[in-house]
């Protein structure tokens, strides 16, 4: 039976090869490696807890952010702020601040409802705000005088300009996922069309279990192998810095790709 503990790239993998034999009483050198061998074993296991723990931060929810003023420009303390997932018909509920500031952390890519309401003010209402993995949306809203049985609705038609980050993103949805030719089934091919993407490794090795050539990319002249990689918002990059896992394309419902990201 062969045991192997420790984590890549740290320590190496540690294994052991235990052979019981007829012949002879196993001696004190085959207890010292069966404990060895077992000790190793537990030691990867707690690394891959705590590796589980720090992935746990990563995040790929949006966000919108934004300032409530009056007609006069003035601040607007204590607004109700509520973003709605029309399709989930979930809402994110927050207040502003004595500065005016909101910030509706936490929503799930798709199309929301964003409403402001506050005594003395009609109530504000913008449509059709779609949010992206990671978007960090800005959106001031100014209110104007009136009861709260009356509202403002502002209906978005363009794509909102991301004001709060430097990043730049390419999105992919699903049916342009499923629908491209790649090599081997692998949706991480689909990152070559993206802008200052560019494939290093090798081409032949794409299949899902090609792990290592997956992980050849260079990204704005980066170094091949140092990309973040999240799935579902948590770390799929190894300790030797290559992919962990390949999920198929008909499994991917968004495939996102960031640039300047600091």
């Amino acid at each position: 039976m062969k045991c192997t503990g420790g984590r890549a790239g740290e320590a190496g993998a540690y294994s052991s090869i235990l052979v019981p034999t007829a012949l002879a009483p196993p001696g004190p050198q085959y207890h010292r490696r069966k404990e060895f061998a077992v000790g190793q074993l537990l030691r990867g296991f707690c690394l891959l807890l705590i590796g589980a723990t720090l992935a746990s931060a990563q995040e790929v929810r949006a966000s919108i952010t934004g300032i409530v003023t009056d007609p006069s420009g003035a601040p607007v303390a204590g607004a109700t702020v509520t973003a709605t997932n029309i399709a989930q018909n979930v809402s994110v509920t927050t207040k502003t601040n004595e500065s005016g500031n909101y910030v509706t952390p936490f929503l799930a890519p798709g199309t929301y409802r964003l409403t402001v309401e506050q005594s003395g003010f009609k109530k504000f209402v913008r449509e059709n705000i779609v949010l992206q993995a990671l978007d960090r949306l800005r959106l001031d809203v100014q209110l104007e005088l009136g009861a709260l049985t009356e509202s403002v609705t502002v209906t978005a038609s363009v794509s909102q300009l991301q004001t709060e980050t430097a990043t730049r993103s390419q999105v992919l949805a699903q049916e342009i996922i499923a629908n491209v030719p790649t090599q081997g089934r692998n949706p991480f091919q689909i990152a070559w069309a993206a802008a200052g993407v560019i494939k290093s490794g090798s081409w032949r090795y794409l299949r899902s279990f090609d792990i290592a050539g997956t992980s050849g990319i260079s990204i704005n002249g980066g170094r091949e192998k140092t990309n973040e990689v999240l799935l579902d918002g948590i770390s799929n990059v190894r300790a030797e810095y290559t992919v962990i896992s390949v999920p198929t394309t008909e499994s991917v419902q968004e495939f996102k790709v960031q640039a300047n990201t600091y």
